[in-house]
């Protein structure tokens, strides 16, 4: 998820989105549904002239939620969503939090996530020890890795991880929630600029 502070770039700026867009490649991809929760998120918060210009953003028109698109796409769509909808009461990481936290609600209603919901509510271990098989179904950028650090502590290490590291929390949040396991709380440290650990502990 890389160095919020984006280096010398300012969080949510157009410098810093245009460095994390160096960074990607042709094979980069993610699942529709992340970008539908992106516009999910925009329309709830902003209106229809806020989500034209996402989807101007995107060249695309509409998106089907098991269908891999460029992860350029979804980077360009939330920044500049995250942008539109700051405000003084609601700040860039807060809408990329609210982002996150829609995109693992719409994975958990998809076919793969009611599957595999099924198989974690009220584990855990099992939702944490499944989920790097989750990330590697929705994306083909990076890795994702879980170090059990004690009985309800554990540490998640993403590697080549474009987006802020509000958006991961609140996808981590949305997961622990829909999994029915209260208490979550997660603290970001960045490794490198595409390389985070995620420090989890639940109740």
């Amino acid at each position: 998820m890389g160095d919020d502070s984006g280096g010398s770039h300012a969080l949510g700026s157009e410098e810093e989105l245009q460095q994390l867009l160096s960074y990607v490649t042709p094979t980069d991809t993610t699942r529709g549904l992340f970008l539908n929760g992106v516009l999910e998120v925009v329309r709830q918060l902003g209106d229809e002239s806020t989500v034209r210009r996402c989807l101007e953003e995107s060249g695309e028109k509409q998106f089907l939620d098991l269908f891999s698109y460029p992860l350029g796409t979804l980077l360009r769509m939330s920044y500049t969503g995250a942008r539109l909808l700051s405000s003084d009461s609601r700040d860039f990481n807060e809408v990329m939090r609210q982002m996150g936290y829609l995109s693992a609600r719409n994975f958990a209603d998809s076919t793969m996530g009611r599957v595999m919901l099924r198989l974690v509510v009220g584990q855990p271990r099992r939702l944490l020890d499944t989920l790097p098989m989750a990330y590697r179904m929705n994306t083909t950028a990076g890795e994702c890795t879980v170090r059990w650090t004690g009985h309800t502590n554990a540490v998640i290490r993403f590697t080549r991880d474009f987006l802020p590291h509000a958006y991961t929390e609140g996808s981590l949040q949305g997961s622990f929630e829909i999994a029915k396991v209260p208490g979550l709380t997660v603290r970001a440290r960045p490794l490198a600029r595409l390389d985070t650990e995620f420090e989890l502990s639940w109740a």
